[in-house]
């Protein structure tokens, strides 16, 4: 027996295919690209699902005394030269860019200097909402734009309006209730933003209640927390200083909501600098936020409670008040104000 050690000269690396497009998502095709870099061992379960389009990600058995190349190409079917954008994933690198991140977020808390964030919720029949937040500081920046829950995005004139909706210089948005499957994810990227980085929660509640997309070549974001109610992102703009935003749909069911303000308050103790929360809460917090119907105190105290907690309070905005509306006339008509935005004492 020889007690030699043997030379090392494969390893296993997992490989990130960033903005690979839609049409290359197969696991044949994945394979294929993956396989000019050595020999693909696995293909992860996000991949294979389609429930993260950020990018494709794959275990490739590499020979390290080649190195690793610089840019891989490969023909497509119309002999056409594609360079699929490509990240070696090391985690030591990870953990010091996170800490490096986290650093700079610490150093540079006075401010923050925003992308425009845009997010479809809010529905007043059938009739456009588009709520416009001051910037923090009240610097004159870009303004953070609140519109209208999309209320199901299957059909192609509701997706036209979420594409028309977007194409105003938004960076980073949200669309609640969109009731799309996980098999029609991939087309409705296709259609509504096919070169823009997406995450939800599809996988947490049927009916894709929230979708998150961001334009990657502006910003980093680093998803912290999903649930079935929320989805809790640091974004770190290339222009300006990091933020914290949560993005919530909360549940009809009033146990299920009170999960989902547990969960807020979680994620404030972990909170450093600016943090926004907005979506539908699917509670008021004044007993004024409701006509048509009486509200109660014990109705408004989870909220109240939570944002105490949180060290949240509503941000200074402009537009419609009442955000949902029950759709009947006369006597029987019910508004309130269930959707809101909130803002720590660092935005």
């Amino acid at each position: 027996m020889s007690l030699e050690k043997e030379a090392l000269s494969t390893i296993p690396i997992w490989v990130h295919l960033p903005a690979l497009p839609m049409e290359y998502w197969g696991e044949r095709c994945i394979r294929k690209i993956a396989g000019l870099l050595g020999n693909v061992l696995k293909i992860d379960n996000a991949t294979k699902n389609k429930d993260r389009l950020m990018y494709a990600r794959t275990l490739v058995e590499t020979d390290i005394r080649k190195g690793l190349p610089d840019e891989v190409f490969f023909t497509n079917e119309y002999d056409e030269l594609k360079p699929p954008r490509r990240e070696w994933v090391n985690k030591e690198s990870q953990k010091d860019q996170t800490k490096a991140q986290i650093k700079q977020h610490h150093d540079n808390s006075e401010t923050c200097e925003t992308m425009a964030i845009q997010s479809p919720e809010g529905n007043i029949e059938s009739e456009s909402q588009c709520t416009t937040i001051t910037e923090p500081r009240g610097e004159p920046h870009k303004t953070l734009q609140q519109g209208k829950n999309v209320r199901g995005l299957n059909k192609a004139n509701k997706q036209a309006e979420v594409v028309h909706f977007i194409a105003n210089h938004i960076s980073l948005f949200s669309l609640l209730e969109t009731k799309v499957k996980r098999q029609g994810i991939g087309a409705l990227y296709q259609i509504i933003c096919p070169s823009w980085c997406i995450t939800y929660n599809l996988a947490l509640q049927k009916g894709g209640m929230i979708i998150v997309a961001w334009r990657a070549e502006e910003m980093k974001v680093d998803i912290r927390f999903v649930s079935s109610q929320i989805i809790h992102l640091i974004v770190n703009p290339n222009v300006g200083d990091n933020f914290n935003c949560s993005f919530v749909y909360g549940a009809t069911d009033k146990k299920e909501r009170g999960i989902m303000l547990t969960e807020l308050e979680n994620i404030g103790t972990t909170v450093t600098g600016p943090w926004i929360v907005m979506g539908d809460f699917n509670y008021i917090a004044n007993l004024n936020e409701r006509i048509g119907q009486k509200s109660r105190l014990h109705e408004i105290e989870p909220l109240r409670r939570c944002m105490v907690n949180c060290d949240i309070h509503d941000m200074k905005s402009t537009g419609r008040f009442f955000t949902w509306s029950n759709k009947q006339r006369g006597n029987a008509r019910v508004l309130s104000k269930i959707n809101r935005e909130l803002e720590n004492s660092a935005w």
